[in-house]
């Protein structure tokens, strides 16, 4: 619901979003639809805007699979504050 908030906060018609994310922007549109048919027009109804390339970002060692916090390795994922020498390092691999 938190991030239905931040989407039609700001009116956007148009959300960049992997696959992964498109079941909750689907529960944007649905609170967006069923505020605006009780109180009328008030919010846009945001359409995903999903890329052809990068939709999922696959894991590094197992490209087969999206990469994820919480896999069993951590040498095939990038985490945000890793520094900056380690994640080189997973690319080179």
């Amino acid at each position: 619901v938190l991030m239905a908030a931040d989407i039609l906060l700001y009116d956007t018609d148009r959300v960049p979003v992997g696959d992964d994310q498109r079941q909750h922007l689907e529960l944007t549109r649905d609170v967006a639809e069923r505020f605006n048919n009780r109180h009328g027009e008030t919010f846009v109804v945001p359409e995903a805007a999903i890329g052809k390339v990068g939709a999922r970002v696959m894991d590094l060692q197992n490209p087969n699979v999206k990469m994820s916090k919480s896999a069993e390795s951590a040498s095939g994922t990038i985490r945000v504050f890793e520094d900056v020498a380690i994640t080189a390092k997973k690319f080179r691999r």
